[in-house]
């Protein structure tokens, strides 16, 4: 993985991340984080706050294995550079 989504994240406990990314700052980040992630089973909550660009995320570790949730917001990490 050549974009660390590691560097990004402020916040790591079993079902809820806190990522805190430039990207999540942009207008329309939101719909572009549920299109990837909100279809995904194991996905509790999602909120994104602009002004601060924190992503939360809470997920059920039991449908979604943390590895596998680290790889999708690698590929989002990836598809936007800083």
């Amino acid at each position: 993985m050549n974009s660390s989504i590691m560097q990004y994240i402020t916040s790591f406990f079993e079902g809820r991340v806190r990522i805190r990314h430039p990207e999540l700052r942009k207008s329309g980040c939101e719909e572009q984080i549920w299109a990837l992630l909100g279809q995904i089973p194991g996905i509790l909550t999602l909120t994104v706050e602009p002004k601060t660009g924190s992503l939360l995320l809470e997920y059920d570790p039991k449908v979604l294995p943390t590895n596998r949730l680290l790889e999708l917001a690698e590929q989002w990490s990836a598809a936007h550079p800083v």
